[in-house]
């Protein structure tokens, strides 16, 4: 399981273990927007906008329970298979 880590300023480092390989991946963010953003108050597209999809994806696994890492996700989540 992932976690929370807080820093002496307002970010924070949020972790998920991956579900596949157990490697945790972490992001850093800011604690205030990551606080609303837990209590539901926003998409965490809109509300962590300069994040790329991987790292949302550590965010919602953190919250959620649940993560796969990137380099793991073709192979749990079957791939794109748009060949032949």
């Amino acid at each position: 399981m992932g976690g929370v880590v807080l820093m002496a300023t307002s970010d924070m480092v949020v972790s998920a273990r991956c579900r596949h390989c157990h490697e945790v991946d972490g992001v850093t963010v800011d604690s205030g927007v990551y606080a609303r953003w837990h209590n539901r108050e926003g998409l965490v597209q809109e509300m962590f906008p300069k994040l790329d999809a991987g790292e949302r994806e550590i965010l919602m696994g953190d919250r959620n329970g649940w993560y796969v890492c990137g380099r793991c996700w073709d192979e749990v989540m079957g791939g794109d298979d748009d060949e032949g």
